[in-house]
C-alpha cells in the first residue's frame, strides 16, 4: 500500500494524473471489503475532475459494495456537494444510489431513507435534465413505497 501511494505522488512536478485515471479503471474488478475501502480512501484524495468522473463511473460497475454501502454513499454525497452541475457525475451518482438502495436490507433502508431522499432532492434542485429528474423522482417514490410497505 505504501509503495502504491508513493507511486501516485507527483515527482519533480510531474503529476501522474493520466496514469491514475487508467489505474482507477482496473478497480472494476474489486471483489472484497478491504479493496472497496482502499479504493474509496484513494478516491477521496483525488482532485482531477476527469479522474473523479472515472472513479464514480467505476463504482457504478461494481456488482456489490460488500457491506461498504455507507462509505460509498458518503463518498458520492461528498462528490455531489463538491462537483455540482456535472452531468456525468450526476448520472453516475444516481446509478450508485440505485445500487445502494436495491442492495439495502429493509432495516437499513428504513434507517437511511431520509438521507437518500435529501441527497436526491438536492440533486433534483440542480435541474440537470428532465431525464435525470425523472430517474430521481422514480427512486424517491420507490424508497417511499419500499419503506412504507408493512413487513410480515
Amino acid at each position: 500500500e505504501k509503495a502504491f501511494n508513493v507511486w501516485l505522488l507527483s515527482e519533480k512536478k510531474f503529476d501522474r494524473i493520466a496514469s491514475r485515471g487508467k489505474l482507477y479503471r482496473y478497480f472494476v474488478y474489486v471483489n472484497d471489503e478491504a479493496s472497496i475501502k482502499s479504493f474509496i480512501n484513494l478516491a477521496m484524495r483525488e482532485r482531477d475532475i476527469n479522474n473523479i468522473i472515472t472513479i464514480v463511473q467505476t463504482i457504478t460497475k461494481f456488482e456489490s459494495y460488500y457491506g461498504q454501502d455507507c462509505i460509498v454513499y458518503n463518498y458520492i454525497q461528498n462528490i455531489v456537494l463538491n462537483y455540482q452541475g456535472n452531468l456525468e457525475i450526476a448520472y453516475s451518482v444516481i446509478l450508485n444510489l440505485r445500487n445502494i438502495i436495491l442492495n439495502s436490507t429493509a432495516e437499513l433502508l428504513k434507517l437511511c431513507k431520509h438521507k437518500y431522499i435529501k441527497l436526491l432532492m438536492f440533486m433534483r434542485r440542480q435541474n440537470f435534465s428532465e431525464n435525470i429528474n425523472k430517474y430521481i423522482n422514480e427512486i424517491i417514490s420507490s424508497i417511499q413505497d419500499i419503506s412504507s410497505t408493512p413487513q410480515d
